[in-house]
């Protein structure tokens, strides 16, 4: 009964011995010791080669058949090994195969395909110094996987260990662009939306590629997608074939700083889709120059690539733009919405029909703010827009834009005596900054409020349109210098800007349209028609030797003069914009 039992428990032992051996051999570790071996579907040489693995390869043990030995790799896959091209692996070893190997693409563009084949589909294209992970390797071929995650395969010989020289090999390639105007799209394909477009010259950073396209990082940041045969790396000519490089902003009311930083004073604040001139860039910031020689620093993520025209044709959100310049507008189809803002998911305020004539208030990107007949207002697409002008009757004369029913007096008043007027003078060249009253830069109520506050102790509002109602009213044939005048430039009956009278028709204002201070002519042309009001602020103005001009008392009454509409259609490409005091919204 003892010999039974004992040899039980012999019989016992070596069973758990042996799967106790199978256990440790299935989960041991082995590194292949030839320079390039083929895994194999079974434990056979006329099995299929499935990849091949080279020297140095750690894999688990899975099950040994014969000569053969069943392996797991890194990645998943399994296969067979012939057990002679194998050793046991030492933890250096296993560490090293553990740290994923990383591999440099050492030709200058190399096609990633679809499978490990020359004939199998490209899937995108990798630049010299492109730095991928392998996954594994297939005979002449590796599979890798690139910093956004996506795989591919890549010729070996193609491919370097050596990431020494990766720094300067995979400095980002610069490419110009070869015809005359170009379209940059939001994805690798032409059924992609338009973001902008560019003109010939413009130069760019290949950021990558995808087959027949590149993706590309132009000044500013703004970063689509253009076709490769319309890219050239040959930058030689790229000076004479392209202008300053041109940026416009993609937000409303973006802040430009004077330095790159958050912390920075600010020097203006613009609205969407306002160009300007690239100077420089630096850490997520490009300096800029706005016509009249404002220079700031706007942050690059609201900027986006404008042609070197400075007028873009697409806006910042991918829409053409339909520039139109008269002051009315007659919708072109029916079932038009009317919306609450600039976009197709605004909401809807209400429907017009073709034919239906509107005022112009103002434009965002590619839609146009309007105030129709009946009072309503909101923004239409600017391709369901046409200029518009009214003729014959129905229209008014120049010399009836403005009309004041009472009037303070004609004051007897040399211009050249007048402090206010001198110092107005003295601010001709002054750089247009929106929101801005300070001898660096102002806008046109920010010159006037400027103006009076420091040389005659009168602080007025800060805004055009509140400003229209301090002092009296003056007609045409009494005004005089130092009187402020107000426009409606935007098509509307709604004041928007003011200039200081200096006599002779002439009138002293800060031109967003001229970037700076400058004369402007009541006699005739654009400003002729749009005088909305004037005003007297004061009867008597400080003179330029100390003493005061003499002047009839004015009228004690303040009556209200009628507002006046749009006659004529706007004879300059652009408005000069309204103040800035009140603008809400940061951009930042």
């Amino acid at each position: 009964m003892l010999k039974k039992l004992f040899a039980t428990a012999i019989a016992i032992a070596l069973v758990c011995g042996g799967l106790i051996s199978e256990a440790s051999a299935q989960s041991s570790k082995v590194q292949v010791k030839a320079d390039t071996v083929n895994v194999r579907s079974g434990p056979s040489t006329s099995s299929r080669v499935v990849s091949t693995v080279s020297k140095g390869a750690v894999a688990t043990v899975v099950s040994r058949e014969g000569e053969w030995a069943k392996l797991k790799f890194s990645d998943g896959k399994t296969g067979y090994v012939r057990r002679d091209l194998l050793t046991t692996a030492n933890s250096t070893a296993t560490q090293a195969s553990n740290s994923t190997s990383r591999v440099a693409i050492k030709g200058s563009t190399v096609n990633v395909r679809s499978a490990a084949s020359a004939t199998s589909s490209v899937v995108r294209t990798a630049t010299q110094g492109t730095i991928a992970t392998v996954v594994r390797r297939e005979g002449e071929w590796a599979r890798l996987r690139f910093s956004d995650g996506k795989e591919g395969y890549v010729r070996r010989d193609l491919l370097t260990s050596n990431l020494s020289t990766q720094a300067s090999n995979a400095a980002p390639s610069r490419v110009a662009i070869k015809s005359e105007v170009v379209n940059v799209r939001r994805g690798p394909g032409t059924n992609s939306g338009v973001m902008t477009t560019v003109r010939k010259g413009t130069v760019a950073t290949v950021l990558g590629t995808d087959g027949e396209w590149a993706r590309l990082q132009f000044a500013g940041g703004t970063v689509g997608w253009v076709r490769r045969d319309l890219l050239t790396s040959n930058l030689s000519t790229v000076a004479a074939n392209s202008g300053p490089e041109k940026v416009v902003t993609k937000a409303d009311n973006v802040i430009v700083r004077a330095s790159a930083s958050t912390s920075s004073r600010q020097v203006a604040k613009v609205a969407r889709d306002t160009v300007a001139t690239v100077m420089s860039r630096e850490n997520g910031w490009t300096k800029v120059r706005f016509p009249g020689g404002t220079v700031g620093f706007i942050r690059n993520d609201l900027l986006a690539s404008a042609p070197s025209d400075g007028k873009p044709t697409h806006s910042t959100a991918g829409e053409k733009i339909n520039y139109i310049s008269t002051a009315l507008v007659k919708v072109n189809a029916n079932n038009v919405a009317v919306r609450k803002s600039a976009s197709t998911t605004g909401q809807k305020v209400t429907q017009v029909d073709r034919g239906t004539v509107a005022t112009i208030l103002d434009r965002q990107g590619a839609w146009y703010r309007v105030r129709f007949e009946h009072g309503t207002v909101g923004f239409v697409r600017g391709d369901l827009l046409n200029p518009f002008t009214r003729t014959g009757s129905g229209s008014r004369t120049a010399s009836s834009a403005y009309v004041a029913s009472k009037s303070a007096p004609k004051l007897a008043i040399n211009p050249n005596d007048l402090r206010v007027v001198a110092e107005a003078k003295k601010m001709l060249g002054t750089p247009y900054v929106f929101a801005s009253s300070t001898t660096r830069g102002v806008d046109c109520s920010g010159l006037v409020h400027y103006l009076y506050r420091t040389f005659e102790g009168v602080t007025l509002p800060r805004t055009s349109r509140d400003m229209a109602s301090a002092g009296v009213a003056v007609s045409r044939e009494n005004v005089s210098p130092g009187d402020l005048l107000f426009f409606h430039t935007r098509g509307s009956s709604r004041i928007n800007h003011v200039g200081i009278y200096i006599g002779g028709g002439k009138f002293i204002h800060s031109s967003s349209s001229a970037g700076r201070v400058v004369v402007g002519d009541t006699n005739g042309g654009y400003y002729q028609t749009r005088l909305a009001a004037i005003r007297r602020v004061k009867s008597t103005l400080k003179k330029v030797d100390g003493g005061t001009s003499t002047a009839p008392k004015p009228a004690a009454e303040k009556p209200k003069e009628p507002a006046a509409k749009p006659t004529e259609p706007a004879t300059e490409p652009t408005k000069d914009s309204s103040d800035g005091a009140n603008s809400s919204g940061d951009g930042e």
